[in-house]
């Protein structure tokens, strides 16, 4: 199985956190986080911080509303394709305002949850759930139904 890595900005309000650590749980030992803070709340100096976390091997897909949306069965396909090549596949959730445009070079692929808008917090609680379901479904574990 690959290692997945999530590399977001701000930390997880409380209300979020026992979701968050239930899913990290279920996820085992492949999934890290890494929660960044910014001092001077800038879309440049977040995207400094993003890129120290970022190895060259990485696969890096970056959350953005204008990304490629898929099914759950189709991202796990997807995911299942990328882990042919890459021993790390790394999801980047930017602050509230965005990324920068290296953050935006660097990145492999875009996703989008939906057309529609999503605090970025909850966003990573929906990406969590979607790596999970992602391993069950092509585990052919129960989970996904």
């Amino acid at each position: 199985m690959n290692k997945f890595r999530i590399i977001a900005i701000g930390k997880l309000p409380s209300e979020y956190e026992n979701i968050s650590k239930h899913l990290i749980t279920m996820l085992g030992k492949n999934m890290e986080i890494y929660e960044l803070v910014s001092k001077k709340n800038t879309i440049a100096h977040e995207g400094e911080l993003i890129l120290t976390k970022i190895s060259k091997l990485d696969f890096i897909i970056l959350l953005d509303v204008k990304g490629i949306q898929f099914s759950s069965e189709k991202f796990s396909d997807y995911l299942n394709k990328i882990s042919m090549n890459y021993s790390s596949i790394c999801f980047i959730i930017g602050g509230a305002f965005g990324v920068s445009n290296e953050v935006k070079t660097r990145a492999n692929a875009t996703l989008s949850f939906s057309d529609m808008t999503f605090p970025h917090m909850l966003a990573r609680i929906m990406l969590l759930e979607q790596i999970y379901r992602a391993i069950a479904i092509s585990q052919g574990h129960p989970y996904h139904k």
